[in-house]
């Protein structure tokens, strides 16, 4: 779980760089944000860190939720297309 949360917040950082970035430049171009420009920059720049964050920790902990709520055999599909060979896709939606 500690190298899920320092690639999120590393993913999250370079991420909320670029926006902030963003926002700064294009407001020395043309003014959109106004006066509080900055102010914009700083949410911007915290609002993806903290999505990126909670995405990657959601997707990490994810396996293990589905694992355990699929723990009893009736809430396992009973067919899968990977275990069908090359055609398993085509023939679960054939009806084959």
């Amino acid at each position: 779980m500690r190298r899920e949360v320092v690639v999120g917040l590393a993913l999250g950082t370079m991420l909320g760089v670029i926006g902030f970035l963003r926002i700064v430049a294009w407001q020395a171009v043309r003014p959109t944000y106004g006066v509080h420009y900055m102010r914009v920059a700083e949410t911007v720049f915290l609002s993806l860190i903290g999505v990126v964050m909670f995405g990657t920790i959601a997707g990490s902990v994810l396996p293990f939720v589905l694992r355990k709520l699929a723990s009893t055999p009736r809430a396992r599909p009973r067919h899968s297309c990977y275990s069908r060979g090359r055609d398993g896709a085509r023939d679960l939606l054939h009806g084959g």
